[in-house]
């Protein structure tokens, strides 16, 4: 995964969603393409999506550049290692700047609020623990975040 990309994607979100506006209007083979690419686009959970994958791949792909080089001591490799170690541990514990660019976001350009996924229905066996297992919107994606890392 290029970080650029994504990184262009954020950069330009408010071009592209009026760049497919115009696409629809158009009408056409291009404009069902659009409509679809639009109503991605206007779901908050997209950018929640682009701005983990942002955090997250970027040291990744730093690090993977820096193995690559021809040069590289094995004291050189463990310490580039550790500082990635170290990268994503902290990142853990900035979940709550991640949700708050989110929602900001979100506000800014007027997208789908951030909702839970379906719950699946439980068997009738577990029917007393059903208000335990669900969680609260931020802290939901915040465990969903902790098993991505």
């Amino acid at each position: 995964m290029r970080v650029s990309t994504i990184r262009s994607i954020l950069n330009n979100y408010e071009t592209l969603l009026s760049s497919f506006d115009e696409m629809i209007g158009m009408g056409g083979d291009l404009a069902a393409k659009a409509r679809g690419m639009h109503a991605v686009m206007t779901k908050g959970a997209f950018i929640y999506g682009l701005l983990c994958c942002e955090q997250i791949f970027s040291p990744l792909e730093e690090v993977s550049r820096q193995l690559q080089a021809v040069n590289n001591s094995a004291a050189q490799t463990k310490a580039q290692i550790q500082f990635l170690c170290n990268v994503l541990t902290e990142m853990r514990s900035s979940f709550s700047k991640l949700w708050a660019e989110s929602l900001l976001r979100i506000q800014t350009y007027g997208l789908d609020t951030i909702v839970l996924p379906c719950q699946r229905n439980r068997p009738v066996r577990y029917e007393d623990d059903i208000a335990a297992d669900v969680l609260p919107l931020e802290q939901h994606y915040r465990r969903d975040f902790g098993e991505f890392m």
